[in-house]
């Protein structure tokens, strides 16, 4: 092949090159301008040809540059997408949001230690919670949540049902059915907490989640990520408990704050105090006020603590049922892998007719260590929740070569139901008094994932008269929980 043939046919070449598609890119860069000029100086190309590719080659990259700026200024019109913690689609700006979630938890539990004189707690398992989760953000400052359980059928379904404003940061108002603000165990979330069930305190004197309007804000203290928050607001019943007897007249009401504040807040190590107050009045006879609880385990679901209606039959419960005030302090440390949590919370019930006021109280301690050196993760509030306890997100997760996050917890638990301080037998309070012990270990193979493994010691339980008296029991629970939330 002649010189001149071999020009003819590079050049051929080279100008396919660079109008391929797949070599463009490669064509107008730096590399081929420079392999041109070789080409040339060795004469290879003529000058004619040379400059034809070389024209060629920079035109090509000014619209490759053209072409990347137009896909880049289209990028920024479309919606952000995550799948990491539930289906997450956000505007551009950030002004808009919706989040679609799911959760679920199946337990299993065996119950030992019961005798014939004992009402049945019977083996078995259940499915705890099986919950959709959409919240989202509208127009920057309103924001929405609703959770529906499908384990509940109609209204007692509905968990979280609200919506949010926080145009005047750090402030924000909240209204629907949520967390009432008080009880740093109960305000977080069931997915959250160390062991299977919330305390016995915890779930029988704490007001859970109620219909009802509350403002929230917090703010930073101190030099070590110190933060502080208050929230505090009005609260009538539960979403499920409207309408149970027709006719009734007014619904109770409940004045419900919490504050609280965290001078330490670091990386691994936490400095948590809080406090709340609740008052509750019942407004009509027909409102129920009953205080009860499970030992800590729902599968039997069977009630060992009960103070039955105070104030008398079912329909005229609180014919001397006044008001009650609660009071709640909690504190949490944590350093590096290990932790400590504790509450203590009093309800004292004031009645009417000169009948002698009553109280109730409980508390629990719990202490926790991770073998895999996570920390336990501290929630500051933010809008439309408070400041929480949450679970570890593993150092190295199961599917990505590691083993998950492994944690030992501890948990003493006490809850008196009972007060024999007035002086005639029928004005006393015999709820029972119960002690438990609860060990447990828990496996978190991913930050989505779950495993736990309770046991739990009914130590003592003092309710003369029904067939539990003076019980001892053991309970073995596991359970299995996914949180794509």
């Amino acid at each position: 092949m002649s010189q001149t043939q071999s020009t003819k046919f590079l050049h051929l070449a080279l100008t396919l090159a660079l109008a391929t598609p797949t070599m463009s890119a490669f064509a107008a860069n730096d590399a081929m301008l420079q392999l041109l000029k070789v080409l040339h100086d060795k004469g290879t190309l003529d000058e004619e040809t040379y400059t034809s590719l070389k024209v060629a080659a920079q035109a090509d990259d000014e619209h490759n540059i053209d072409g990347q700026a137009e896909v880049k200024t289209a990028s920024k019109t479309l919606p952000k997408v995550a799948l990491d913690k539930g289906l997450k689609i956000e505007s551009p700006e950030g002004d808009y949001s919706v989040k679609v979630g799911v959760r679920l938890q199946a337990d299993g539990a065996v119950y030992a230690g019961l005798n014939s004189n004992n009402p049945k707690m019977g083996d078995g398992e259940s499915v705890r919670r099986a919950r959709l989760d959409v919240q989202g953000k509208i127009a920057k400052y309103w924001g929405f949540r609703l959770q529906d359980d499908f384990t509940s059928g109609g209204t007692a379904g509905i968990k979280d049902a609200y919506v949010t404003y926080s145009q005047f940061n750090p402030w924000y108002l909240e209204a629907g059915q949520f967390y009432a603000p008080f009880g740093l165990e109960q305000t977080s979330s069931d997915f959250d907490v160390t062991f299977i069930e919330r305390a016995m305190v915890s779930e029988a004197l704490t007001p859970n989640r109620r219909l009802g309007i509350a403002v929230g804000t917090s703010g930073l203290v101190g030099t070590e990520g110190g933060v502080w928050t208050a929230k505090g607001g009005l609260f009538g019943e539960r979403a499920q408990d409207i309408n149970t007897v027709p006719g009734s007249g007014n619904q109770g009401w409940n004045g419900v704050f919490r504050a609280t504040i965290a001078p330490i807040n670091t990386a691994g190590r936490l400095l948590h105090i809080g406090g709340g107050f609740r008052y509750h009045n019942p407004e009509d006879s027909q409102n129920a006020l009953r205080f009860s609880a499970v030992p800590e385990s729902t599968v039997a679901n069977v009630g060992l603590l009960d103070t039955g209606f105070l104030g008398g039959a079912v329909g005229t419960q609180n014919t001397r049922i006044s008001d009650f005030r609660q009071y709640g302090v909690e504190l949490v440390g944590v350093w590096g892998p290990a932790s400590v949590q504790g509450e203590w919370i009093r309800t004292d019930v004031s009645r009417n007719f000169g009948v002698p006021d009553v109280s109730v109280q409980g508390w629990y301690a719990t202490a926790s260590y991770f073998l895999t050196g996570e920390s336990r993760p501290y929630r500051g509030a933010y809008v439309g929740e408070q400041a929480v306890m949450q679970r570890p997100t593993p150092r190295s997760a199961v599917g990505k070569g590691g083993y998950g996050a492994w944690e030992l917890a501890a948990r003493f638990s006490e809850l008196d139901l009972t007060d024999a301080s007035a002086a005639l037998e029928s004005q006393r309070l015999r709820g029972g008094r119960e002690d438990n012990f609860t060990f447990g270990l828990n496996w978190y193979p991913t930050d989505t994932v779950r495993v736990l493994a309770d046991y739990t010691h009914i130590l003592s339980l003092s309710r003369p008269g029904i067939a539990f008296d003076d019980l001892n029991a053991d309970i073995f629970e596991l359970r299995a929980q996914l949180d794509w939330d």
